[in-house]
């Protein structure tokens, strides 16, 4: 039985089509997508992520941490002045200044945990502000600006933690 007058029989078609195909075909259709592929998520990805150009969910959740955290108006050192939830003396505040300022200017490096405990202490945004006045009147400097240098992103997101609770 002869396929069209090719005098090839009805079955064998379709081997005799692939082994005409030469093998460097194979490599083109194969290999150059498998390369670019493993070039992109290999190479080229993980750059973009790092540069910020490509957001992952961690970046994604960690804008809405920074969102919540450093958005917040009680950064500033007068929000406590119009908005109240005030339960700190000014010599408390100035002591919580001071610890957070201990804290960041620690010999071996930051002390997270001594600034965790002032924020666990707070207890109100009011506070954060009168401490944050305090902290700026000794020091020279927004509270938040030195916080956000000195904390990773893991760190902020324990201070967040303590602050939404208020």
């Amino acid at each position: 039985m002869a396929v069209k007058g090719k005098g090839m029989p009805q079955g064998q078609a379709g081997a005799s089509a692939l082994g005409m195909i030469p093998p460097q075909v194979y490599l083109y259709v194969i290999g150059i997508p498998v390369l670019v592929g493993v070039a992109y998520f290999g190479i080229v990805r993980p750059i973009l992520k790092e540069t910020g150009l490509i957001k992952t969910p961690e970046s994604k959740e960690m804008d809405k941490v920074n969102d919540t955290l450093w958005g917040g108006k009680y950064w500033s050192p007068t929000w406590y002045k119009t908005n109240g939830g005030v339960s700190l003396s000014p010599q408390q505040a100035k002591e919580y200044a001071e610890e957070i300022g201990d804290g960041v200017n620690y010999f071996w490096g930051t002390d997270e945990e001594k600034i965790y405990g002032v924020f666990e202490r707070l207890g109100s945004k009011g506070n954060i502000s009168k401490v944050a006045e305090s902290y700026n009147t000794i020091y020279g400097e927004s509270l938040s600006e030195r916080l956000k240098s000195e904390l990773n992103d893991e760190e902020q997101l324990v201070i967040a933690e303590k602050i939404t609770r208020f």
